[in-house]
């Protein structure tokens, strides 16, 4: 299962919980191999010059990883609360005894975000977590307790990794048909209002308050 699959779970999950879920797209290189080569042809070339080229269209990530490239995978907004962010990561699919996941699959531009966001700003930050195979488990974790847990697990050992039992049974959601459910009492419950969730509407012109206008067909004077 892809990492994808999972960040479009969680963001249902924040849907029929109370939340307007929101994925930034991605960024992306400006250019692509193949176009490198065309760029290349057009202007006479040759192929020596094609890690100039990369490196100035499609840059290493430590240059890349801009504030837009390492912001979290999934906004959760709510318009009378705080929003919240999640990073989504699945662990290793090739697991020995367990689950597992290295904390070095977070990369650093990702955790300044998150350090900054909920750190120094007092937003509300999460990591979210989940298994390839079967029997699937997902996690939600505050930020706060991920980091906290690293450091704790860090002093034990130089090279480490975290495991699905190293994580707070708190913060596991609950398997349901088509999806999951946030068990009672999970923090990311404290940022849902039932009254502006978007869960409530059962159309989105149900209500019409704004005017509507349609769109002229080609051709319509």
């Amino acid at each position: 299962m892809e990492e994808k699959t999972l960040r479009l779970e969680i963001q249902h999950l924040l849907r029929a919980s109370g939340l307007w879920d929101y994925h930034p797209p991605d960024d992306t290189p400006v250019a692509t191999g193949a176009q490198i080569v065309q760029i290349l042809k057009a202007f006479g070339a040759d192929n020596s010059k094609y890690g100039v080229v990369r490196n100035i269209l499609q840059p290493p990530t430590w240059r890349r990883e801009a504030v837009s490239m390492a912001r979290p995978d999934i906004f959760g907004l709510n318009p009378v609360e705080r929003t919240i962010v999640i990073e989504v990561k699945m662990m290793d699919p090739k697991k020995k005894v367990e689950p597992w996941i290295h904390p070095k699959m977070i990369s650093n531009g990702q955790r300044q975000w998150l350090d900054n966001w909920v750190f120094r700003s007092g937003g509300a930050g999460f990591i979210g977590i989940g298994t390839a195979d079967a029997p699937r488990q997902a996690w939600i974790v505050p930020w706060e307790d991920w980091v906290k847990m690293e450091n704790e697990l860090h002093i034990l050992v130089d090279d480490f990794h975290i495991k699905a039992s190293n994580i707070p049974v708190a913060y596991e959601l609950t398997r349901i048909t088509g999806g999951w459910e946030f068990p009672a009492f999970h923090p990311v419950l404290m940022y849902v209002k039932e009254d502006a969730s978007p869960a409530k509407f059962k159309t989105w012109t149900e209500e019409i308050v704004s005017l509507r206008f349609e769109d002229k067909k080609k051709g319509d004077k």
